[in-house]
């Protein structure tokens, strides 16, 4: 009950409670903080404990819901942590399938478009015991979510969810099929046909749920969680904890001349995109395929953009062969189209033709574009009372410059709050700040450091401080 509650009233969307979340198409945030500027759950709590009526903390998103969970958690002495799954299943409908619907150019339909796919989605696992369902079963780590956005007895909340509950395909208390939707969905593609109907294009097995993660005890490297949220892909152990669902709308893979697959070959921020299209043709028959190769910009709530690129492949794919074909995209054909304070995420999709069989085809992938870091590195060691030199480099992977950068820093016992103003860093140039911190505490501490300026978002790094 106390995770139940926590996981409502950390949102604002049904009470005045501590975060105010926001998704805007345009990435502009009035009258607050961007959600990828935070970089610390305190400051929040301290925002909203300030406020005299307790007004809701501008702006939040899923990351910075499940930050506050996990100290709210930890602070009630709550075992918690925040966990990431990328490619993450909305399923307004709860049948364990994520429906995509397009039209001839690729276009969505978006009244008929209820779905989505995040580009990444996080959560908290709190572990406990789950005597209200009567079996020790389900004791260990529950989902908990606190972004609002499907409603749960009247409120939007989500768990606690048994992750083992999960695994298995079961729908016990709480919200467990919504959660089986977000890791384990199928992802089904639905085309619009000359009569204006929808035929099944493609159903992606292994589309939802790539990876889930969370933060490894005492380093940052990421430990894999998949396998404790399903079984392999493909095995007769998920195939029984998915059930009868898997098999609504399956397409028989052998029903179709010609395979598809397109793959993201180099995805560099301010290089040149990459893709190749695989072609494999299982007929006696040459076949010849036309249509439309797209690029499209992808918030990472799953929302599609305006296409910022269309080509028109024809081509001749040899009886019983395979072959390639190579795309490139320029930074100056995707660069203006990237979302404001959002992640460079793209999306590319083929609506093809097959011209001796009439045989309609989409085949899609998507990529996040590797962003930069920062270097975060000290001068000497760190001495508990003395000041230490801090120097923070990155270089602008783009030709233009970036335009008014704010740097900011913490650290549990190593700096409360550091920002900083810095001049405008020009194309391909090399930004570099240095500033000094004051440890108060001895121990191994991290210092961490986020960026923001208009051309970039999210961008952050840090380094483990010893202090002596």
């Amino acid at each position: 009950e106390v995770t139940r509650h926590l996981s409502s009233v950390l949102n604002s969307a049904d009470n005045d409670g501590v975060l105010y979340g926001l998704w805007p198409e345009d990435g502009l945030y009035p009258d607050g903080t961007p959600p990828g500027d935070w970089i610390s759950s305190v400051q929040i709590f301290e925002e909203y404990m300030s406020t005299r009526r307790k007004t809701p903390v501008k702006y939040g998103q899923c990351f910075i819901f499940s930050a506050i969970f996990t100290t709210a958690l930890r602070t009630l002495g709550i075992p918690g942590r925040s966990v990431t799954n990328f490619s993450s299943g909305h399923d307004t409908q709860f049948n364990r399938a994520i429906d995509m619907y397009v039209n001839v150019d690729g276009e969505d339909v978006e009244s008929k478009n209820d779905d989505s796919v995040w580009n990444f989605h996080v959560w908290n696992e709190a572990w406990m015991r789950r005597a209200d369902l009567g079996t020790v079963a389900f004791n260990g780590w529950q989902v908990v979510d606190a972004t609002p956005q499907e409603m749960s007895g009247r409120l939007f909340r989500t768990g606690p969810a048994p992750v083992v509950a999960v695994r298995h395909g079961q729908s016990v208390n709480y919200d467990c099929t919504f959660v089986i939707g977000e890791v384990n969905a199928d992802y089904r593609i639905w085309t619009e046909q000359s009569d204006g109907t929808y035929s099944l294009s493609n159903v992606y097995t292994d589309y939802i749920g790539k990876s889930i993660t969370t933060k490894q005890h005492f380093t940052n490297k990421p430990l894999d969680l998949t396998k404790f949220y399903k079984f392999q892909e493909g095995s007769v152990k998920e195939e029984a904890a998915l059930g009868l669902s898997r098999r609504i709308g399956e397409l028989e893979d052998g029903s179709k001349d010609i395979k598809l697959s397109l793959e993201v070959t180099h995805s560099t921020l301010g290089d040149s995109i990459e893709i190749d299209l695989h072609a494999q043709n299982r007929s006696d028959s040459s076949r010849s395929l036309s249509g439309k190769f797209i690029g499209i910009p992808v918030l990472y709530t799953g929302k599609r953009k305006q296409h910022f690129v269309r080509l028109h492949p024809a081509f001749e794919v040899p009886a019983n062969g395979e072959i390639v074909k190579s795309f490139q995209v320029l930074p100056g054909q995707y660069l203006p189209s990237l979302p404001q304070d959002d992640q460079p995420w793209m999306e590319f999709m083929l609506v093809s033709l097959i011209k001796e069989t009439g045989q309609r085809d989409i085949v899609t992938t998507s990529c996040l574009l590797r962003q930069p870091s920062l270097e975060v590195s000290i001068v000497g060691e760190a001495t508990l009372g003395d000041n230490v030199s801090v120097t923070v480099t990155m270089k602008n992977p783009l030709s233009v410059a970036l335009r008014n950068p704010i740097l900011t820093c913490c650290g549990r016992g190593l700096a409360r709050l550091v920002k900083i103003s810095l001049s405008d860093v020009p194309g391909n140039d090399t930004l570099r700040s240095s500033f000094t911190i004051t440890p108060t505490l001895r121990g191994k501490h991290l210092l961490i450091c986020g960026l923001t300026c208009q051309k970039l978002s999210n961008i952050d790094g840090s380094i483990e401080i010893n202090v002596v």
